[in-house]
């Protein structure tokens, strides 16, 4: 009872956080916790065409057909490994890389560097795109020649990609 009234005058007295926090608990409900819905799959003969209602348990068959196979602990051991990789690659060296940019003592080449490094996050997807467009439907000499071999019998016009 006292938990309740304790929350309750925390709700009132902070009911714009909570606000806040509404589209955080929707999304973990949403795409973390409605998704457990369908691990069950793992332990039915699912058939599409019935449903999840309909399809027969059948226990840990899966899990053991899995296991039997000759290859199952290679594919566990290539898993931990790729696993085990990214954690190594993707944590500790955004961390180091930072550490370097920071003892570089001439300014103007640290941040120089450290565009270089981080631009790719920021070119957009326009970039790529555009230039395929170029490649594809532009009447240059050499350059709209990709569409025209990429469609040899198939249209007698170019296609519009973009």
């Amino acid at each position: 009872m006292r938990r309740l009234r304790y929350f309750k005058k925390d709700l009132i007295g902070n009911w714009d956080l909570y606000l806040l926090a509404i589209p955080l608990v929707v999304y973990y409900v949403i795409f973390c916790y409605g998704p457990m819905y369908g691990l069950k799959i793992a332990f039915m003969d699912y058939n599409p065409w019935k449903g999840m209602e309909a399809s027969v348990y059948v226990g840990l068959k899966h899990f053991r057909n899995f296991l039997s196979l000759p290859t199952s602990f290679q594919y566990i051991a290539n898993t931990l490994r790729i696993s085990l990789c990214s954690l190594i690659f993707s944590y500790p060296l955004p961390i180091l890389l930072a550490l370097m940019f920071n003892s570089v003592p001439a300014n103007r080449y640290r941040k120089a560097v450290q565009t270089v490094f981080y631009m790719p996050h920021f070119v957009s997807t326009v970039l790529p795109f555009s230039h395929k467009s170029r490649l594809i439907s532009r009447p240059l000499r050499y350059i709209g020649k990709l569409n025209s071999i990429d469609l040899k019998g198939i249209s007698d016009s170019p296609l519009g990609y973009i």
